[in-house]
């Protein structure tokens, strides 16, 4: 992947002053650093859904997912795996092995989560070789280590997306960053409108918005045309 994302991503930067960490993301932190944080990592696994994921809930309750391959970065308490048990699959994507532990005890044919840090190599090899025709992720940037990861990331998410797919987040999760004093997200990573219209431009992608949901979808190539 190397060629590919130091080519299509060298001009790229939403001002991050740390460019590389130098440290391979991991589960047991959320960001890249050897050691484990100095606060614990967020379990959401007993929790109601946050306003965020139930906004985006309600606007997928709108659309009919039967048949769909889905991918969940960032599980909760699994909301959109039990409301949609009529999908083709549903992949799960957390660091938090309780999150797991629940997920699995559902025992949902059609639902698979797997730990993984979603900015790491690891889950590009995890995905790269999946289509889904819808991506939610709620915290896009929101627990950034540093610019390559974050684009790193953004490679892993253009290679699984269907070319009709959608990958949908929320307003109130981009505003969101890890600012607990202690290796924080840099503020840059705090999205809006604006910045998220940057990121869409640089993988060639449309922003739609619904309230405070955004929809981003894979521009059509000339060839589909």
């Amino acid at each position: 992947m190397s060629d590919k994302f130091n080519e299509q991503n060298k001009e790229f930067s939403l001002g991050a002053k740390i460019k590389d960490c130098g440290f391979v993301p991991n589960i047991n932190s959320y960001d890249a650093v050897e050691e484990k944080t100095n606060h614990d990592l967020m379990d959401y696994s007993k929790c109601i859904p946050s306003e965020d994921q139930q906004a985006i809930n309600h606007y997928l309750r709108k659309h009919d997912l039967k048949g769909k391959e889905v991918l969940h970065l960032g599980i909760g308490n699994s909301s959109i795996a039990k409301m949609f048990s009529h999908a083709k699959s549903i992949d799960g994507i957390t660091i938090s092995k309780n999150e797991k532990s629940y997920a699995d005890s559902l025992m949902l044919a059609n639902y698979h989560v797997t730990l993984a840090n979603k900015y790491s190599e690891h889950f590009h090899s995890i995905v790269k070789n999946r289509k889904y025709d819808l991506i939610v992720d709620n915290n896009l940037a929101s627990f950034t280590c540093c610019e390559k990861h974050f684009l790193i990331f953004m490679n892993s998410i253009m290679d699984c997306l269907e070319e009709s797919g959608a990958l949908i987040t929320h307003w109130l999760g981009m505003q969101w960053i890890l600012d607990h004093g202690i290796n924080d997200t840099e503020e840059c990573w705090r999205l809006n409108r604006e910045k998220l219209a940057y990121i869409a431009a640089n993988y060639n992608m449309s922003l739609k918005e619904v309230g405070d949901i955004y929809i981003l979808k894979k521009k059509p190539t000339s060839l589909q045309q």
